[in-house]
């Protein structure tokens, strides 16, 4: 759960106890490498890895959960010759296979990835993962055309894939079709109590999420700030069709979509804070606008779990030092939150 919500950090963490309830767990080892930060604390996840690795190296599913973390922290040609043993070990499990065909596209080798592809798609016909790494080794080709009709199966077979809204966005503008295509559906305005609610006690829902929801005590219903509608439909399409319930609107929480004059910066109050656990008191604080800000400048074609080379975590890099010294600066000329002064340790004095 916290892996699904990218508190990686808190997952982490909670991987050390489970390690020393059951030490000779290789799957504890190989988990805990994965939820290890990108790029960050290099040492503690290969030596993770590795006490895995020792523990069960003819097991296939510890070398595919290796090869996951190693491609997760952008290491794909690292990851290839475990995948290769484990493909080796379990040739039937299509998990395996959809994992080398994204190595092989992030290590720009798609013909590679084209020619295995059919062997994979016999395994698993219906899965829409393996249609996506189609769709991905395609673009890597430059057959955009193509890759749009593997992306259309990959919809067809499961409408709101995050992976497939993630890069028919991609293509379409890259395409110079449209802006927003294949976004929910607004749902027409219905009459009800919230009509004349002017909405005096709304709280948020989860102050951990981007995309944020508010819960209104007097009328009783959800909604989000519209504010938040341009970001929202843009990079996190499938999120909004979870939350508007999709083509059924009983089924999701938020009733009453987007509306203007929702979150506390729109109505002129003091925006709550909701700090993060790492980083500078800035980083920390501003966490939600610094993230949402990095996502409007790499642009859409960042796919949820798929790393994108060191060209791609080069610019990341150098988007995330930029984005984060704007935000020093601007909370030194405008401050949103209150951030207070971090208080001296005092010393204790040793007794003699």
């Amino acid at each position: 759960m916290l892996c699904r919500a990218r508190d990686y950090e808190a997952a982490a963490d909670g991987y050390q106890p489970a390690i020393r309830l059951d030490s000779r767990n290789p799957y504890h080892f190989t988990e805990l490498a994965w939820t290890l930060p990108q790029h960050e604390q290099r040492h503690e996840r290969m030596a993770a890895i590795k006490t895995a690795l020792e523990l069960s190296p003819d097991d296939p599913g510890v070398l595919h959960g290796a090869a996951l973390a190693l491609n997760h922290a952008d290491l794909p040609s690292v990851a290839e010759p475990y995948l290769r043993r484990a493909i080796a070990l379990n040739p039937q499990d299509v998990h395996y296979w959809t994992l080398l065909l994204r190595c092989l596209t992030d290590l720009e080798r798609a013909p590679e990835a084209l020619d295995l592809w059919p062997n994979v798609v016999r395994l698993a016909p219906s899965a829409p993962d393996v249609w996506l790494e189609r769709a991905m080794a395609l673009r890597g080709i430059g057959s955009n055309d193509d890759a749009e009709d593997a992306l259309a199966e990959v919809l067809r077979l499961d409408p709101g894939h995050p992976g497939g809204l993630t890069l028919r966005i991609t293509l379409l503008i890259k395409n110079g079709r449209t802006r927003h295509p294949n976004l929910p559906t607004m749902r027409p305005h219905r009459p009800g109590p919230w009509d004349s609610c002017p909405h005096p006690t709304l709280k948020v829902e989860w102050p951990r999420e981007v995309i944020r929801t508010y819960f209104c005590a007097t009328c009783a219903d959800v909604m989000m700030c519209r504010c938040d509608q341009e970001w929202a439909l843009t990079f996190r399409p499938w999120t909004v069709k979870q939350a508007l319930g999709g083509p059924t609107p009983e089924t999701g929480r938020v009733k009453l979509g987007f509306r203007p004059g929702v979150c506390a910066t729109c109505r002129g109050q003091p925006e709550p804070a909701c700090p993060g656990m790492s980083g500078s008191p800035v980083v920390r604080y501003y966490w939600r606008e610094i993230h949402m800000e990095e996502v409007r400048r790499m642009g859409p074609e960042t796919i949820p779990g798929r790393s994108g080379g060191p060209e791609h975590w080069a610019r990341k890099v150098a988007v995330r030092k930029d984005v984060r010294a704007m935000f020093e600066e601007l909370h030194q000329r405008a401050p949103k939150y209150e951030i207070p002064e971090a208080q001296p340790t005092r010393k204790k004095r040793r007794k003699k």
